[in-house]
């Protein structure tokens, strides 16, 4: 297994975050509000803060089956995150999180960034994809669809100290997915993850309660 891998996209760059990347990530998402409002992390108070949680986690891409990266556009910087918060090495599956800088909702960043890592996780020999999405989040849901997962049920977690619905999505290896002009529209776009699967870890905490960005900090 080679872990996080820079990959190129048409007008994203996906690659390892580094602890530079801390001001990037505090000014365009890990502070802002209506971000976490679909998540299950308080907006972080400093810079500092943000820079604490990346350094919590940049060692361990030296772990083979580690992935996370970060969602870099051009002249920009680094405007959100997707990761593999759970997974299951022997029955080859893995779950997705993410996250995206308002800014840059409804252009279709999130689903190209999605699109990216499914077909470098194929690679890396997984064949069943899962993700999950609070109910109300429809643009997350748009995301997830357009990239082939299907709605398989619905369920309850804890957010923010509340119980609230999520659908689950599921997705198989090569799964057909739409093209890349079906993959604008959305608004905002983040999912939620379980984290049921394995003991919480520092770097887990990034995608939701299940795996939330930034749980906890």
């Amino acid at each position: 297994m080679n872990g996080s891998m820079p990959i190129r996209g048409r007008r994203l760059y996906l690659r390892p975050f580094e602890a530079m990347d801390f001001m990037d990530v505090y000014n365009n998402y890990a502070s802002d509000p209506e971000v976490a409002k679909w998540v299950n992390w308080e907006p972080h108070a400093s810079s500092e803060e943000t820079l604490n949680y990346l350094m919590s986690f940049v060692s361990r891409y030296e772990e083979s089956d580690y992935y996370h990266w970060a969602i870099e556009l051009p002249t920009v910087g680094v405007v959100g995150a997707i990761d593999v918060v759970a997974k299951d090495l022997a029955a080859k599956e893995a779950t997705i999180g993410y996250v995206l800088a308002r800014p840059h909702w409804g252009q279709g960043f999130m689903s190209e960034a999605l699109s990216l890592v499914l077909g470098y996780l194929e690679d890396e020999g997984f064949f069943l994809f899962k993700a999950e999405c609070l109910v109300g989040n429809a643009a997350s849901r748009r995301v997830l669809e357009k990239n082939g997962f299907r709605l398989v049920g619905e369920g309850e977690r804890t957010v923010k100290g509340k119980p609230e619905k999520v659908y689950l999505f599921e997705r198989k290896k090569g799964e057909a997915a739409v093209s890349e002009e079906g993959r604008k529209g959305e608004e905002h776009s983040f999912t939620l993850v379980s984290n049921e699967q394995e003991a919480p870890k520092e770097e887990e905490a990034f995608e939701s309660t299940y795996f939330f960005p930034f749980e906890g900090k």
